[in-house]
């Protein structure tokens, strides 16, 4: 999925700079899913660039648990909201974390 990425977001003329954040909160997205997203294990990851900007949507059926991880846990969303500049979460059907960055 990251190199998949990273090669798409390059036919898209997107800076490196650029491709290493968005994939970095991809991936923590992702990753998020398949540790606590549906027992199958199903995640959907969709991607569209649009008037200068990247939109990403990782998308899985689990329930999202607001309780706090362990203590050298958690970070993932801290990271997706740092490389992204804006950040949505959806949990009225599983969980879509819905992303979106300014390319330079």
């Amino acid at each position: 999925m990251r190199r998949r990425l990273a090669d798409w977001l390059r036919t898209h003329d997107a800076p490196d700079d650029d491709v290493e954040l968005v994939v970095l909160a991809c991936s923590e997205a992702v990753a998020n899913a398949v540790e606590h997203g549906s027992p199958d294990g199903e995640v959907q990851v969709s991607a569209a660039v649009r008037d200068g900007r990247v939109h990403l949507e990782v998308h899985d059926a689990g329930r999202w648990d607001d309780s706090p991880s362990e203590p050298y846990r958690g970070h993932g969303l801290r990271l997706i909201r740092r490389a992204m500049n804006h950040v949505r979460i959806s949990t009225d059907a599983g969980t879509v974390v819905r992303m979106e960055r300014a390319l330079r």
